[in-house]
């Protein structure tokens, strides 16, 4: 590690989660790198969360391990909450569950794929993740990516799980100064889109660095029963325009920040509306040819290209952005 990058923040949400809190503490002592400072914002625990996390900064060591409260509005809030309450004078920032553990190695792997850029430009590091049950049990992987990031991805898919990113003090400025924008988007899909849509730089791992433990109570569980429990059908939700309904919302949020952008993002973003708006299927078709839009499995591909062939008709995101066009 260069002089002057050794600083980390930590960035934990957490919610009634004493179960596994204190597993989930120690592995974040067991980092090997640097000084590692801690932010928790806790969004109305009524088990011993607090007793935990109290315990834990009086034993921290580290660095500075503070605590404050959440907004009561859901995970998703409480961690927009801890990026606008973070300090800005640490070198590396990631976010952390309360139920997961990170491999010691953590943070040294995102330090190393920094490294091997331009370390001064805004980078972002994203792993895939392991699987364990609530005992501690493998489970396996989560399935791998098989194609790498890239703006023309980032505007359809996140291809990373929050809880495996780790971004550096450029690319925390970026996702803080831009963040309060988003309203109900995904913070770590945003955090792609940005470093993607300025010509920063995303490193995505194929080997795991979290330990992504599956249980009844995950806000958000892998696709393996019986903790992922899919409301719909694929078909189903391509037919309802959730693919749509995401790039929607991408390009929105990138069209409000479009002075910051790279001229290639800023070409995806204009023939994105134009996918969007084009009644004409041959025309449409053509276009997503020239977009070169593309997601990280081969099923994930057809759907994306029958999306737009059968111009399904859009409904309001769950990000709340409405569709431009009139469907047909």
């Amino acid at each position: 590690m260069r002089a002057g990058r050794g600083s980390f923040q930590i960035l934990l949400a957490t919610l009634n989660g004493a179960r596994f809190l204190e597993e989930q503490i120690e592995s974040l002592e067991r980092q090997t790198l640097g000084q590692i400072h801690i932010l928790a914002s806790d969004d109305g625990s009524d088990d011993d969360t607090l007793i935990l996390l109290e315990r834990a900064r009086s034993r921290w060591t580290k660095g500075r391990f503070e605590i404050i409260s959440g907004p009561g509005m859901g995970f998703a809030r409480n961690f927009r909450h801890l990026i606008e309450q973070a300090p800005r004078d640490a070198d590396f920032y990631a976010f952390c569950d309360q139920d997961d553990i990170w491999h010691a190695d953590k943070l040294q792997r995102a330090v190393e794929a920094c490294a091997l850029g331009d370390a001064t430009r805004p980078f972002a590091f994203g792993s895939a993740s392991a699987l364990i049950d609530a005992q501690g049990r493998s489970l396996g992987q989560a399935p791998r990516r098989r194609g790498g990031p890239g703006i023309r991805n980032a505007v359809i898919q996140n291809i990373a799980s929050g809880h495996t990113m780790v971004t550096n003090r450029e690319g925390f400025a970026l996702l803080a100064d831009t963040a309060a924008s988003i309203g109900p988007f995904p913070h770590d899909h945003w955090l792609y889109l940005i470093i993607e849509g300025t010509g920063g730089r995303f490193h995505l791992s194929s080997e795991p660095t979290v330990d992504w433990r599956q249980h009844q109570d995950n806000a958000i569980g892998a696709r393996i029963p019986p903790f992922y429990r899919p409301r719909r059908s694929r078909f189903e939700r391509l037919r309802r325009g959730k693919l749509r309904g995401r790039m929607m919302a991408s390009i929105a949020l990138l069209d409000e920040w479009r002075d910051l952008l790279t001229d290639e993002a800023k070409e995806v973003v204009d023939q994105c509306r134009v996918l969007d708006t084009c009644p004409n299927v041959l025309t449409r078709m053509k276009v997503l040819h020239r977009a070169g839009l593309y997601r990280t499995s081969f099923t994930g591909q057809i759907g994306l290209w029958l999306d737009f062939l059968l111009n399904f008709k859009v409904t309001p995101s769950v990000w709340g952005i409405q569709p431009a066009r009139v469907p047909t």
